[in-house]
């Protein structure tokens, strides 16, 4: 089987599965805190007990409304897998999203990206509840209302401190600007071996956050190809090989910018 894969980029079911046995709420042991840093917002809290944590983190994308909501474990390190879990929110019906699971640092990770729909009846419920084959988290939230107000207000700061907004991003002389096409970046041997063998392909939205030294400081997905594995593999890439030169103000210096790429995974 050949694969190849086009890069561009781009200006600005219930799961049919027997499901395990009801699960237990999960209270907090933690208050939420929120980290207010400068190239990031992020939400969290952990659950269950302090010998068997269970951390919920809310992380918003610096521009459009995507949420990622992840949930981590303590757990052995595993290669990422793409899966589909059902999502309960509140009293609201169980919905279907695709999820990426991983390890790193001892962790488990389960990764997820909530639409601003979703996110609007998170913020109206006070339980979560996460099935997938074999397992399930059920947490008790508590009142959401506040909190995700708190977390888009430091999207919108860290939207005005990154030069993304309308009116900031008019205001720059140049954009960040890539060292190398970034389509460059990326080969044949990249096409992640599940989503070769499953003939799996789609586009990956993400926005790169390129700092006035010209380094990548992270990469979100606002828009995933449906493929979990396809998406994780997009940032994985961009902020290890991608260069940039950053980002003109003004006042003709160096500055914090945006870049938007889309990526085209595609077997043929």
């Amino acid at each position: 089987m050949h694969r190849s894969m086009l890069v561009a980029s781009a200006a600005v079911l219930l799961i049919e599965s027997a499901q395990p046995a009801a699960a237990t709420q999960l209270q907090p042991v933690s208050k939420w805190a929120v980290d207010f840093g400068d190239d990031r917002c992020v939400a969290y809290r952990t659950f269950g007990s302090n010998d068997h944590p269970v951390h919920l983190l809310l992380k918003p994308s610096p521009i459009g409304d995507v949420l990622q909501v992840q949930l981590a474990e303590r757990g052995v390190n595993r290669s990422a897998s793409p899966q589909r879990l059902s999502l309960t929110l509140g009293s609201n019906e169980p919905i279907s999203v695709p999820q990426l699971q991983y390890g790193v640092g001892g962790k488990q990770v389960r990764m997820i990206n909530l639409s601003k729909e979703q996110t609007d009846k998170l913020s109206a419920s006070t339980t979560l509840q996460w099935s997938e084959p074999g397992k399930q988290y059920l947490l008790a939230l508590g009142p959401m209302t506040n909190l995700i107000e708190t977390v888009e207000k430091c999207r919108e700061m860290l939207a005005d401190a990154w030069n993304a907004t309308l009116t900031k991003r008019v205001m720059l002389q140049a954009p960040p600007t890539p060292a190398k096409p970034l389509v460059s970046l990326f080969s044949t041997e990249d096409y992640p071996s599940d989503a070769a063998f499953k003939d799996q392909s789609g586009f990956s939205h993400v926005v790169i956050m390129v700092n006035e030294k010209g380094q990548v400081v992270d990469c979100s997905l606002i828009a995933t190809s449906g493929v979990a594995v396809l998406d994780a593999q997009t940032c994985i890439i961009l902020r290890k090989r991608a260069k940039f030169a950053p980002a003109i103000g003004a006042d003709g210096k160096p500055t914090k910018g945006i870049f938007h790429q889309l990526v085209n995974w595609k077997m043929h």
